[in-house]
């Protein structure tokens, strides 16, 4: 069992191409240890246009993670938690996670029994999460 999105990765390349096709190419889907921060009192936030981006990017992103790109929760946790109220440093990651999933676009969430009837799970994960710990 295969499970895979690419018309929704190709809708998320049309969409922000423009800006996410110049960035650097990354292993990882945002730096190990990375936090989001609350914004400092001299930060501007996004205007309403920004926000409404950085929304629909991130919402993108979840679906991928609730339906077959679990190798996505950490970093898109991170980054809904700025859903209200993003300044620019929070949109720049979240275009290097888009990036990173346009990349990585042949990843695949695959289920298959092996061994007879029983289930054998094997995962990965791109990124550390010790500082959740």
């Amino acid at each position: 069992l295969l499970l895979h999105q690419p018309h929704l990765i190709k809708r998320m390349e049309e969409k922000f191409g423009s800006k996410i096709n110049h960035i650097q190419t990354y292993d990882v889907t945002l730096p190990a240890g990375y936090t989001t921060v609350k914004p400092l009192p001299d930060e501007t936030y996004l205007n309403s246009s920004g926000q409404q981006e950085y929304q629909s990017g991130v919402g993108m992103a979840l679906y991928l993670v609730n339906h077959s790109r679990p190798d996505l929760e950490n970093a898109n946790r991170e980054l809904s938690k700025q859903m209200i109220k993003a300044v620019v440093g929070h949109l720049k990651h979240m275009y290097r996670l888009l990036k990173f999933i346009v990349d990585t676009e042949e990843a695949k969430f695959k289920l298959k029994p092996m061994r007879g009837n029983h289930w054998v799970m094997r995962g990965m994960c791109d990124t550390s999460f010790d500082s959740d710990l």
